[in-house]
């Protein structure tokens, strides 16, 4: 039996494929999560990860929908908040659990957007999704993606201190 979530999963991968096949680019990073986030169960904001390759920084596909709403209709909501749900997918199979960064982010937007329920693909879950209310999501523990765990395996960069080399102490 298909469900609206397999349904909406398949539009997004495709969507995914198409992105990576208009930009002739191969990617080396892990950028296979997509996110929806959905009112009244229609996807109204759409989002993927964004790796930049000039540094460490990255837009994680859950914080680019919601910015990308916000900057849409968010506002104009004047003290009205809509009601949201948020679907993320991993689109090369696996866990799609939302970091800790991207809780920091729906925490952040949630005074704008009433978000209701977090859907992640999971595949320990039957169906293969799992639902969770924002509320318990946002108190479970941590999840903290594998490239903020690499990061923190990169040595730390010290400043080239050599053009003034007439101060001798090292302030870093």
């Amino acid at each position: 039996m298909t469900t609206k979530f397999d349904r909406l999963a398949n539009t997004m991968m495709n969507k995914r494929k198409a992105q990576y096949s208009a930009s002739g680019f191969t990617s080396i990073t892990n950028s296979n999560h997509m996110c929806a986030i959905l009112k009244d169960g229609a996807p109204v904001s759409y989002g993927t990860n964004v790796y930049n390759t000039n540094d460490t920084s990255t837009e994680h596909a859950e914080a680019q929908a919601l910015r990308k709403l916000y900057e849409r209709i968010g506002k104009t909501l004047n003290a009205k908040k809509i009601t949201i749900d948020i679907f993320v997918v991993r689109t090369n199979g696996g866990n799609s659990k939302p970091c800790m960064r991207c809780i920091n982010q729906m925490k952040y937007y949630s005074q704008f957007f009433s978000i209701r329920y977090v859907y992640y693909t999971c595949p320990s879950e039957p169906g293969g999704i799992r639902c969770v209310k924002f509320s318990q999501l946002a108190s479970e523990e941590p999840h903290i993606c594998a490239f903020d765990r690499n990061l923190k395996k990169l040595p730390k960069r010290r400043h080239d201190n050599s053009s003034n080399s007439s101060n001798s102490s090292d302030s870093d």
